[in-house]
């Protein structure tokens, strides 16, 4: 399955509980409250801005973006969320670039020191849907369970992914995840995560088309 750019928080992030590792501290209180709530965003965040067309999204990005203080699930890196599975050392990409090749498919690649040394094409209908100037994500769902040594927590967590353009035209995601379930099996949990991330368009750090 492809991941759409600027970000796809993929549910390992929030996985990532499920070793207690990542927030301790909302475990804890799950026995004292209802739930558990993060939100992120950058300093000054402006939104999402209504953008018409796929071509707006054309540019160059930061491949490191920027975020609030917090707990963030998100993916800080554009090009882990385009391949996560891909064996590359995300911290070494520069920047990312949004090509348009018709009105329904872009070309995305990853930058190192001015090369291209990843390419893929996604098309709207098959890898993302492009509603109301945002492209989407489908959400993924997964279940927790104790399976390894120190794991307490069993449940099920789900993510969700939302691309746009900020009124400055900068890339920004907005992340949301959730994971209800239980700890040991006997106390209740429940965290409710938001994770906005902006990435800073860098013109003149890709190469020219």
């Amino acid at each position: 399955m492809k991941y759409w750019p600027f970000y796809s928080a993929s549910v390992m992030s929030i996985a990532r509980w499920h070793h207690i590792k990542v927030a301790p501290l909302c475990l804890v209180l799950a026995g004292l409250c209802a739930g558990c709530v993060s939100s992120t965003k950058p300093a000054d965040d402006l939104g999402f801005a209504n953008a018409l067309h796929i071509n707006q999204f054309v540019g160059c990005y930061q491949n490191r973006g920027d975020r609030g203080e917090g707990v963030p699930f998100a993916r800080l890196y554009l090009s882990e969320t385009i391949w996560p599975k891909a064996e590359m050392v995300h911290e070494t990409i520069d920047s990312i670039q949004v090509a348009a090749l018709s009105d329904d498919e872009l070309r995305v690649s990853a930058v190192a020191n001015r090369k291209i040394v990843r390419q893929e094409t996604f098309v709207a209908g098959k890898d993302f849907t492009f509603t109301s100037g945002q492209i989407s994500i489908a959400g993924e769902s997964r279940g927790l369970a104790p399976t390894e040594p120190g794991s307490l927590v069993l449940g099920l967590a789900h993510t969700s992914t939302t691309l746009g353009v900020d009124p400055e035209g900068n890339g920004r995601i907005l992340g949301l995840g959730s994971l209800v379930g239980t700890v040991a099996l006997v106390i209740p949990i429940a965290f409710h995560g938001r994770d906005a991330i902006r990435f800073m368009r860098a013109p003149g750090v890709c190469p020219v088309n």
